[in-house]
């Protein structure tokens, strides 16, 4: 399957097959309803502000649009903060990662031997497709950078180097945003979470405990 076709009809269907409501309800979930703009937003081929005015253009409200505009927004602010900090962008930017900070990536990375199905899975399609669902995008973020206590940058540049999607600004400050660097708290899950919004029952793991 072609994940990010190129001919401009085919990216026009796209948009024109989003539904902002059914986005913000599933969009967390393994079979939720995303968009896969990404790379036509980055690279100029499409605006927020012409993928909101189409949405508008179909009959949804302001209200309706919310959510999605919300994380298309998102996406402009990373890119204004590159532009605004050039290459300090790749230095933690609100908080350090920590004092003891490993280098490189765990070797279960590159074999998919994580324990966790649901993340092994996430690493096959990085690999086989170079697209990977965002919220398990966060997942692998956490693991390398929180639990494996591993350079969120080295994490960063691995990620965007197999992501067909791959935007440098969103990449890097949503690694950063993961790790705590960009934002005032780390951010955590565990195998019930994942288990919740992927479908999975697996339990025994080394996330299979209580937030606490």
């Amino acid at each position: 399957m072609n994940q990010f076709p190129t001919q401009i009809h085919a990216i026009l269907s796209l948009v024109d097959h989003i539904n902002p409501v059914q986005y913000a309800q599933s969009r967390n979930f393994s079979s939720g309803h995303i968009s896969r703009l990404g790379p036509y937003i980055s690279r100029g081929v499409i605006t927020p502000r012409w993928v909101y005015q189409r949405l508008r253009t179909r009959g949804f409200s302001a209200k309706e649009c919310f959510k999605f505009l919300q994380e298309l927004t998102w996406r402009e602010y990373y890119q204004n903060c590159w532009e605004f900090l050039g290459d300090k962008l790749f230095d933690d930017l609100k908080h350090p990662q920590g004092d003891h900070v490993r280098k490189g990536i765990p070797q279960c990375f590159f074999d998919g031997t994580l324990g966790i199905e649901v993340l092994n899975g996430a690493l096959e399609d990085l690999n086989q497709s170079g697209f990977v669902h965002n919220h398990l995008r966060m997942y692998l973020a956490s693991v390398h950078t929180n639990f494996a206590e591993c350079d969120w940058r080295m994490g960063a540049k691995w990620f965007y180097y197999h992501l067909l999607d791959g935007d440098i600004a969103s990449n890097t400050l949503s690694w950063q945003w993961v790790a705590g660097t960009f934002s005032n708290k780390k951010y955590w899950m565990n195998q019930s979470n994942m288990n919740h919004f992927f479908d999975g029952d697996q339990q025994g793991t080394f996330l299979d405990t209580e937030y606490e």
